[in-house]
């Protein structure tokens, strides 16, 4: 409520209880406890503070707060992590870290650092980031539509996108020496078995499939297999067909 001269006017339960107030601010008391002993809101009392100049922590300094919404009296809200680490998420903002990775290492979330970012105007270009920085990150271990176990190795010459297949690293292993990339490693039994005594090594894939297809061909019916056995006759280019040009034979009347 303000009166003519535009002032706000203090709250009328805050006055009648002027000593009390000032005692309990001296003493440190929450402003929910304040507001509860003087039947006022906490809005109220904290505006009469203020415009009485009556020293009280969370006046004077608003971190940390007090509060008592769900919570109870004299709870303390922690500072922010963001603020804590102020200095550090510039650091890794230059550096293009992810908001999922940077929130992960001061234990918060992707949604606060990007506010912490956007209030203080901190420059922050996403690059992108592979291996442990990716949001995604399971460790380095994974399986590929074909079945096939990856493993994260992004100095392996022979890397895709920084994932080598296991049953060649295990191969490898037991060689001394990198495999070439014509070389098969075979699995005798499942392609996510990837012990030494479940492979096998092929000096080439023909060599792999001459020996794994022997014996086996599709259920051909009698005159399909019929068909793909008989020799077949190669159809020769004739021109004895080809129609007439008519532009050679105008000039042979000429």
């Amino acid at each position: 409520m303000r009166d003519r001269t535009g002032y706000r006017k203090p709250s009328s339960a805050c006055p009648s209880h002027d000593a009390q107030i000032r005692e309990w601010a001296a003493a440190q008391v929450p402003l929910n406890e304040i507001a509860r002993r003087v039947g006022a809101n906490v809005r109220h009392v904290r505006r009469y503070l203020l415009e009485s100049h009556i020293p009280h922590p969370v006046v004077d300094n608003p971190r940390p707060s007090y509060t008592g919404k769900g919570r109870p009296a004299g709870y303390i809200v922690p500072l922010s992590p963001c603020l804590l680490r102020d200095a550090d998420i510039r650091r890794w903002a230059a550096e293009g870290l992810s908001l999922a990775e940077i929130g992960r290492r001061i234990g918060s979330k992707n949604q606060t650092v990007r506010a912490w970012l956007k209030r203080n105007q901190i420059p922050y270009g996403r690059k992108h980031s592979v291996g442990p920085n990716n949001p995604s990150w399971r460790g380095g271990r994974h399986i590929d539509k074909s079945g096939y176990v990856l493993v994260w190795m992004p100095d392996h010459p022979n890397a895709r996108r920084g994932y080598v297949r296991e049953h060649r690293l295990v191969m490898e292993k037991e060689l001394g020496r990198l495999l070439e990339p014509q070389e098969i490693v075979h699995h005798k039994r499942g392609k996510q078995n990837n012990a030494p005594e479940n492979l096998r090594l092929y000096k080439s894939n023909a060599e792999h499939l001459a020996e794994e297809l022997l014996g086996k061909r599709p259920n051909w019916t009698p005159e399909g297999w019929a068909a793909m056995c008989s020799p077949r006759k190669r159809r020769r280019a004739t021109t004895d067909h080809q129609p007439p040009n008519p532009g050679a034979a105008s000039t042979r009347e000429r």
